[in-house]
């Protein structure tokens, strides 16, 4: 009996198998106070899709200049999980 090695190729990512969460709703501009955002991706037949680099959280919006995000954290990508850090800064009051 032969045995034949298969790998399975997520395809893209579907924003049905897929989800982006926060742990917090919101945060002081305080440049310490973080919460924590969690992307995890699938593809239409729920497969994790695993990156290693590349990926980004883009901000738009008017707070863009009063938040940060951290690098993202690939270590958990073989479940298709990955996380950022976002952090409040201080909105300076315009006279």
């Amino acid at each position: 009996m032969q045995t034949v090695d298969i790998t399975l190729v997520a395809g893209p990512a579907d924003t049905s198998q897929s989800v982006l969460k926060s742990n917090r709703s919101s945060l002081k501009g305080d440049y310490t106070d973080s919460a924590e955002l969690r992307l995890v991706l699938h593809d239409i037949s729920g497969n994790p899709i695993k990156v290693s680099e590349g990926m980004e959280f883009v901000q738009s919006g008017t707070n863009v200049p009063y938040i940060k995000i951290s690098a993202i954290d690939y270590s958990l990508n073989i479940n298709g999980d990955y996380k950022a850090t976002v952090t409040g800064a201080e909105r300076v009051s315009q006279r």
